[in-house]
């Protein structure tokens, strides 16, 4: 039973990975399978087939949630953009009474409240950067392909590091695989190799994906270990960012840049 709705959660995750302004590994949080997640890929090899298991149906839920809702997904938020947000925000909040039970485990101070709005900020930052790549240079991000073929070892070397990076990345809350792989110039070319099936690249960027998310976890494992709570004040922050961002960008329908240069325009 506990498979099946793992399973579920998984396909959820799948769904909320394609959702403009909301991250995966936040959502894994709101799911309630971060820290699990985490703890079962960094400890893989203490416990190989329990965590196997585990992380499973996740994975085959996260695939199938990916490839049945990309479009459906894109062309909701497109023709009902208020109402699917706004589903999406309600979603958000349904994390914060697992993650005030983390947090409650210390005592609230001054600290724990610059914790929350550096993840805050770290999250609005994100965001920004996302809308200045894809307005000053979206489309030739979306489109360029700076490897279409794998003819030499630097060739090979660049498409691990992009993996290695992007989803090492994306396993901390916040952090969007897709604009890391546009700020090193890499996205087209990840975004033609699965479009066309290009076996080399898929292959080569799966295998640094696979590194990343490892050592991402065994790093993140031992901070939520020794720091948990402090980890899930910066969690709230990033939550409370996410929010923010669907809301100002999907409900209100305006870009946080275009807010920064009305401001600068204000002073």
């Amino acid at each position: 039973m506990r498979s099946v709705i793992n399973f579920l959660k998984g396909i959820a995750f799948g769904v909320a990975v394609v959702i403009p302004g909301l991250s995966g590994s936040a959502f894994l949080v709101v799911l309630g399978l971060y820290e699990q997640t985490i703890n079962a890929i960094a400890g893989l090899r203490k416990n190989i087939l329990k965590n196997f298991l585990f992380l499973l149906p996740i994975g085959l839920g996260g695939g199938i949630g990916v490839l049945i809702s990309t479009r459906f997904v894109l062309w909701l938020c497109q023709r009902f953009p208020v109402p699917s947000y706004l589903l999406f925000i309600v979603l958000v909040l349904t994390a914060f009474p697992d993650v005030y039970k983390k947090i409650k485990k210390r005592r609230y101070s001054f600290c724990m409240l610059l914790l929350a709005i550096c993840g805050f900020g770290f999250m609005i930052a994100m965001n920004v950067s996302a809308e200045m790549l894809q307005q000053y240079a979206g489309h030739q991000l979306d489109s360029y392909v700076a490897i279409s073929n794998v003819n030499s070892f630097v060739d090979g070397m660049t498409i691990l590091f992009a993996g290695f990076l992007s989803c090492g990345m994306m396993s901390v809350p916040g952090v969007s695989g897709s604009v890391i792989l546009m700020m090193i110039g890499q996205y087209g070319t990840v975004y033609s190799a699965v479009a066309n099936i290009n076996i080399p690249i898929i292959s080569l960027f799966a295998i640094g994906s696979g590194c990343g998310v490892l050592i991402a976890s065994k790093f993140l494992s031992r901070i939520i270990a020794k720091f948990e709570s402090e980890m899930y004040y910066v969690v709230t922050g990033i939550l409370i960012g996410c929010i923010l961002t669907l809301f100002v960008s999907g409900v209100l329908n305006i870009q946080f840049i275009e807010i920064i240069g009305r401001i600068k325009l204000c002073i």
